[in-house]
């Protein structure tokens, strides 16, 4: 056989090796927190995210209220959600 000829064959599929299109990938999803529509009284805030207690408060007078008196009965009060009393 000339070595001229021989060829390599493989069984592997031919991959795109373009170092460019390589690095970009796609972004992983991001999971925004669920947080369930119900009555105050039955909504736990102590498993909450500082963001989320404020989220979930909005403009809502009486949530950011309830929020904030959860949060002063915690060990460890977060400074974050205890601003909702100030900006009423």
């Amino acid at each position: 056989m000339d070595p001229k000829r021989r060829t390599r064959h493989s069984s592997f599929p031919k991959v795109n090796r373009d170092p460019v299109e390589a690095s970009v990938a796609a972004p992983a999803p991001v999971e925004e927190p669920v947080v369930e529509e119900t009555s105050e009284e039955s909504v736990d805030l102590s498993h909450m995210t500082a963001d989320e207690v404020v989220g979930w408060a909005g403009d809502d007078a009486d949530r950011r209220a309830q929020a904030v008196a959860v949060e002063k009965d915690r060990d460890k009060p977060r400074k974050t959600v205890l601003k909702l009393a100030d900006e009423d």
